[in-house]
């Protein structure tokens, strides 16, 4: 267990009405979604390679890919966001030009001065009548999991942006400005009454393990299911990359055909909540983890 789980486990202790194992917050009497991330310089972004625009663009997928994977439609936003003294007027208006471009209503927020720029976004969604929303507790022995599309893609830019390399243009985009695949996830809540989800927004293998935790279940992946963009150099990148913003799915193989976006990458089986690749453990050692130098 990771520092930042036993963290969560701890607050959960504190609130065991509400269960803090999944990204979002779903009240069934509402049928709303509640998600927020935030954003540092410096530690989520820097500023050598991000624009305004972009980062602002950055920090809302990064919770439409929350609400895409509970299935949500997004309604209401609201931006807390602290800035240095020297950040400019038309840098600001950029930055929420960018958190526009999705189309969601922003509400509200707060601002403050700060010696690094932070920037925080909390999403607001709902769920139609009917549809099921995405947890990580509903996958089942015997089924598949698949994905919306590959991974690897973000991180290949990061290291493209790190040392200014020339072309790497989709994987340039697919980190600074993803766009989580909201529709599909739409799709699949309105269609299947019980599966699992998540998006893989911390990488491939801590989806893959925090779904068959979550669901008492293993999952294996086959290596030679992943499709690796020429622009990927490692697989480390496609399983522990993180942010590529696509959801992660374990469903019914006999429901797999309603669901073309999809692409098998392995199975769900009997288990107690272990992931394997070809055989060999996934582990969160590999993950990133914020919390790795705190002291509980």
């Amino acid at each position: 267990m990771t520092l930042e789980q036993d963290f969560i486990r701890t607050i959960q202790g504190l609130n065991p009405q509400v269960d803090l194992r999944h990204d979002t917050f779903w009240d069934e009497d509402t049928r709303q979604i509640l998600t927020t991330d935030l954003l540092v310089e410096e530690v989520h972004f820097d500023w050598r390679y991000f624009t305004p625009y972009e980062l602002g663009c950055r920090a809302m997928a990064a919770n439409l890919s929350d609400i895409a994977a509970t299935g949500g439609i997004p309604k209401w936003a609201l931006v807390d966001i602290a800035i240095p003294k020297d950040f400019k007027q038309e840098d600001l208006k950029q930055l929420y030009l960018g958190l526009s471009q999705s189309g969601v209503q922003i509400v509200g927020g707060d601002t403050s001065a700060a010696e690094k720029t932070f920037l925080a976004v909390t999403l607001i969604a709902t769920l139609p009548e009917g549809a099921t929303p995405g947890r990580r507790t509903g996958a089942i022995a015997g089924g598949v999991v698949a994905i919306s599309g590959p991974h690897g893609l973000s991180r290949a830019g990061l290291e493209a942006l790190r040392q200014d390399l020339p072309g790497f243009e989709q994987a340039r985009r697919a980190h600074l400005c993803p766009t989580p695949p909201l529709a599909l996830g739409q799709k699949i809540a309105r269609t299947l009454d019980r599966y699992a989800m998540m998006d893989s927004s911390d990488g491939l293998a801590d989806a893959v393990l925090r779904l068959a935790q979550a669901s008492q279940v293993d999952i294996v992946i086959e290596q030679a299911r992943l499709e690796i963009h020429p622009d990927v150099q490692h697989l480390d990148w496609v399983l522990y990359g993180g942010e590529d913003f696509e959801l992660v799915v374990c469903l019914p193989a006999d429901r797999l055909s309603e669901f073309p976006e999809l692409t098998v990458i392995g199975k769900v089986q009997e288990g107690q909540g272990q992931a394997f690749l070809d055989g060999v453990p996934l582990s969160f050692e590999k993950t990133y983890q914020h919390f790795e130098r705190l002291i509980l």
